[in-house]
This record gives C-alpha cells, sequence and structure tokens, in this order.
C-alpha cells in the first residue's frame, strides 16, 4: 500500500525531526519508541521509520516545565538549616573482634 508522502507529511516526522523537535537524541528517539511514548511505522523506502508528530508533540507539551509564578505572588521562605553539633570519640573504640593492646603488653608478648 503506497501513502501519499505529501497528504501525510504534516502528520510525520522524521527522526532528525522529532529528536529536533524534543531536544533528545536519536537513541534517545528509540527509546521512547520501545516505551511506548511515540509510535513509529516504516517509512516507503522501508529503511527508516515515520514518526507520528502529533505524539511528539504531546511529548513535547508533557516536557515543557509549569511557568514561573508571576513576582507580585510571595512564596513562604523557609529558614535556614539548623546546625549539627559533630562529635569526634576521644579515644579509640575497642571492637570485641579486635583486641585493643597497649604497647606495655605488646612488649611483654614480643620481649
Amino acid at each position: 500500500m503506497l501513502i501519499n508522502m505529501k497528504k501525510s507529511a504534516g502528520l510525520y516526522l522524521s527522526a532528525r525531526e522529532a529528536s529536533s523537535e524534543l531536544a533528545i537524541s536519536q537513541a534517545t528517539l528509540y527509546a521512547y519508541v520501545s516505551r511506548g511514548l511515540i509510535r513509529s511505522e516504516p517509512s516507503a523506502d522501508s529503511r527508516s521509520h515515520r514518526y507520528r508528530a502529533e505524539d511528539v508533540r504531546t511529548l513535547k507539551d508533557r516536557r515543557t516545565p509549569a511557568p514561573e509564578p508571576p513576582a507580585s505572588v510571595e512564596t513562604t521562605a523557609l529558614p535556614p538549616p539548623a546546625e549539627v553539633p559533630v562529635v569526634l570519640p576521644t579515644s579509640r573504640i575497642a571492637h570485641p573482634w579486635r583486641p585493643t593492646y597497649t604497647s606495655a603488653w605488646l612488649l611483654l608478648m614480643l620481649g
């Protein structure tokens, strides 16, 4: 079945056009297709695919961040975080599996 490319030109985008419109790499575009976010179909030459322009624009609109609130709207500022005191151990902590030996004990054992 042949598709009139001029009639469907507005309905489909090439991989380059779709990735450019979304500001993503072509590899990411292919990942979106595999996840079902964008529909594609083989083009007439069967070496490339065409991507639904509607899907690309819908995804683009979903990814567009919400506009910043106007400057007249007051926002409540959070207080700065409280300082957390750091307590360092003053002596070496003995572990049950690694006994602490004093130098006098070592001298007796090695002596």
